[in-house]
């Protein structure tokens, strides 16, 4: 009997966990918890990052896991597609970062060369602290063909409209 006897950690119950080889790698899996969310942002920003090097149509899922070190697989779980990843983020990115270039305008009072300023001073935090935004902005944003454009349009048509305008707000009208 003696033989076939089973070594604490060999996984009967009641025996201590199995205990980690040295230089064994941990199985592959999903990630999970803040880890799990750890590597979406992580996988998010690479994204911008190859989207504003390369361009968003030349950049595929694959190649965003190769830079992030990944498998393919990965990318696929936390994003389907790269319209999915695309809407992400927009929601995710882009939203936040349009409300707060758009806060400057909230002031009724402030005159328009005080707008001005504060908008080319929060615009120029803003590509100072999101490198790939100015990059990205151009390429997707405002040229010709840009991926993003007509999604980023009906972003801002849509929360523009329960917007007044700053004319309106200062009392202030094109005919006078």
């Amino acid at each position: 009997m003696a033989k076939y006897a089973v070594e604490a950690g060999a996984g009967m119950p009641g025996d201590a966990a199995p205990k980690k080889q040295p230089g064994r790698r941990p199985r592959p899996g999903r990630p999970s918890g803040a880890h799990g969310e750890q590597v979406r942002a992580r996988l998010l920003d690479i994204a911008l990052e190859l989207f504003a090097r390369q361009g968003i149509g030349e950049t595929t899922l694959g190649a965003i896991a190769r830079e992030a070190g990944v498998t393919p697989a990965m990318v696929h779980y936390y994003f389907k597609t790269r319209d999915q990843l695309l809407d992400m983020l927009i929601d995710e990115r882009f939203v936040p970062l349009r409300a707060e270039l758009a806060r400057v305008f909230n002031d009724p009072e402030s005159e328009p060369a005080e707008i001005l300023r504060a908008f080319v001073e929060t615009l120029v935090a803003t590509v100072d602290r999101y490198p790939w935004f100015a990059a990205l902005w151009v390429r997707e944003m405002i040229s010709e063909g840009g991926l993003c454009a007509s999604a980023w349009r009906s972003v801002s048509a849509t929360s523009t409209r329960s917007a007044p305008s700053s004319a309106s707000r200062n009392g202030r009208s094109k005919g006078s």
